[in-house]
């Protein structure tokens, strides 16, 4: 999560950069000095949902890229194919051998 804050003195909600796990943009929540009961559990349930959310996407990216990374790799090795190609790039395959993977991950 990002380092990121609001000013001391500041009197609304801030919204920080993506987080570079989630892409998600945490939010500083404002409290006023006279928070009412209602208002309070109101921000600290939208806090609770922020926070969930952030886990659950962090961990949903990293397993994206992960299995992604796997398949890229199994199917360039049923190939004959390595990593990278004879210039030195990244071997990737086309949108049709990835289609595969995305409709397996998403379902």
């Amino acid at each position: 999560v990002s380092r990121f804050g609001p000013p001391r003195k500041s009197c609304y909600d801030w919204i920080g950069p993506p987080d570079k796990y989630s892409n998600l943009r945490p939010v500083h929540f404002y409290i006023p000095e006279n928070e009412s009961p209602l208002e309070r559990k109101l921000r600290e349930l939208r806090q609770e949902t922020q926070e969930w959310n952030q886990q659950f996407w962090a961990n949903q990216n990293l397993t994206f890229s992960k299995e992604k990374e796997e398949f890229i790799h199994s199917r360039l090795k049923a190939k004959g194919l390595g990593l990278r190609t004879e210039s030195g790039q990244k071997a990737t395959l086309n949108a049709e051998e990835m289609a595969g993977f995305y409709k397996e991950f998403l379902s």
